[in-house]
């Protein structure tokens, strides 16, 4: 069977939808169900999580063998360059699907704000040197459980139990009956067993708002400038074997330049392999068909 046109884009958000169900699925797993054991959990996803692992093992001084996947990750990454940031992250794909609604400059801001990740990046692993963890107010995956579990999750769980509340005390019984068994299901397969409140429930959602509403300011705005992760994934990606040829946007073309979300070709239209996220629209956009990543010696 023949691919379509833009088949490395189809598969690159099929990942990324893939992976957002999975985190999705991992963030309802966390809570109890009233028993004493969970059988999945999140803390899945953030032992791959390259800053996690090494803020925790420079506040322990020593290697946590729970976080060898995060090891993995970042060898992958020293061969296939920055990919988890382009098929993996969940936040990443929340911010690419938030740049439909909310509306951009004119003008983005410039490069200029690129050295603000591996700032924030030194700062956070300074901080777990002295004992002191800002990954988890910073890290990605922090930031997302985070907004999901303080704010969006007890959010949507009062909407949705507010209708059958009602049914349950004003509805006939005949109308109670069949809504009370709705309801059930939804407990036992979509809903948190108990209902949360938080008092940091405004901030965690405000940090979250505020790392899509970045968007405003430039594609990936929050992973090209910002992000720790990304500034650690971006360290590991500078001596990647996977390589674009060619390594530069064609004189009179520049699509690939103009149309790139990381915004990855610097001085003389040269692609950076640090910046790069490996979305790889840039082979399905190339009109000359030329672009294509291949593996070094």
């Amino acid at each position: 069977m023949k691919l379509p046109k833009n088949r490395w884009r189809l598969l690159r958000r099929l990942a990324q939808v893939l992976f957002l169900l999975a985190f999705l699925w991992l963030f309802r797993r966390t809570e109890s169900d009233g028993t004493p054991e969970v059988m999945g959990s999140v803390n899945l996803l953030f032992r791959l999580d390259p800053l996690v692992a090494a803020s925790a093992v420079l506040a322990g001084k020593t290697f946590i063998a729970a976080l060898l996947p995060a090891a993995i990750l970042a060898g992958l990454t020293l061969v296939l360059g920055r990919f988890f940031c382009g098929w993996v992250c969940p936040l990443g794909t929340l911010i690419d699907g938030a740049r439909r609604i909310i509306p951009r400059r004119e003008r983005p801001a410039g490069r200029g704000w690129r050295r603000g990740k591996y700032i924030v990046l030194a700062a956070v692993l300074a901080a777990a040197l002295g004992g002191l963890d800002l990954a988890g107010l910073v890290d990605p995956f922090s930031i997302l459980f985070r907004g999901l579990a303080c704010a969006v999750d007890p959010g949507l769980t009062a909407l949705v139990a507010a209708p059958f509340d009602w049914a349950f005390r004003s509805a006939p019984e005949s109308v109670s009956a069949v809504t009370e068994g709705v309801y059930g299901f939804l407990k036992d397969h979509f809903l948190p067993f108990k209902a949360g409140a938080y008092r940091l429930a405004g901030v965690s959602l405000g940090l979250l708002a505020a790392v899509l509403v970045l968007e405003r300011f430039g594609r990936r705005f929050w992973c090209r400038n910002l992000c720790p992760a990304g500034g650690l994934f971006a360290l590991l990606a500078r001596p990647a074997l996977l390589r674009r040829s060619p390594p530069v946007s064609c004189k009179g073309c520049g699509r690939c330049e103009s149309d790139c979300r990381m915004g990855a070709f610097g001085e003389e239209g040269k692609l950076s392999p640090e910046e790069c996220n490996l979305c790889l629209d840039c082979l399905d956009d190339c009109p000359k068909g030329i672009a294509a990543f291949r593996l070094r010696r």
